[in-house]
């Protein structure tokens, strides 16, 4: 398999904190669980080999069911968490990568295949949040040794300011993560079911 997806998780009893003024621990853990299996699937219907890197046991065996492949992490450190898994998926030998946050309730089969043959024409594909402020996917290619993991607050801006040979991939499906009740309520007026 040459092309791989990246997928970080934080720990599931920690997921979603910012949600907890319209949804209690149980649902936000539920939440991240829904939002995991949909990112996970839509990669693997992509035809996209994944890396998921977390600390929870159940996500492992959610990850091995499904014949994926699972790095344990506990470092705490989002970007350290990705270049482990950049480490990994070049010791496969990988040509596309895509890191995935794994929070995107609408992303499609067709975004990924979007990113991927955009990935022909540049080494690098920025996939920002709503705001354009943060970052939800990047897509790489193996020769864009020049890319570090640096996400976090305004990561799309640093993006774009530090990576030349860059492009910037825009849908609904890679732009809409649910971090914030005003971004949760935006997802459900569209279709997103909790449940």
């Amino acid at each position: 398999m040459k092309t791989w997806a990246i997928i970080p998780l934080k720990r599931l009893s920690e997921a979603k904190a910012r949600l907890s003024s319209i949804l209690t621990a149980e649902e936000r853990r539920g939440l991240m669980l829904k939002l995991f299996n949909h990112t996970l699937n839509t990669c693997i219907a992509a035809n996209v080999k994944c890396i998921v890197i977390a600390e929870d046991i159940e996500v492992e065996k959610l990850v091995v069911n499904s014949g994926q492949d699972f790095l344990l992490d506990y470092s705490g450190n989002l970007n350290k968490a990705i270049a482990k898994g950049l480490e990994y998926a070049k010791i496969k030998d990988f040509e596309k990568c895509l890191i995935v946050f794994a929070d995107l309730p609408f992303l499609t089969i067709g975004n990924i295949n979007s990113i991927l043959h955009l990935l022909d024409y540049s080494s690098v594909i920025i996939c920002p949040d709503l705001k354009l402020e943060g970052t939800n996917v990047v897509g790489i290619r193996r020769n864009a040794n020049f890319f570090k993991p640096e996400f976090g607050n305004l990561s799309y801006i640093r993006f774009v300011r530090t990576l030349h040979d860059s492009k910037t991939y825009v849908s609904l499906g890679t732009s809409l993560d649910l971090d914030t009740p005003e971004q949760f309520r935006l997802a459900k007026s569209i279709g997103f079911a909790l449940m």
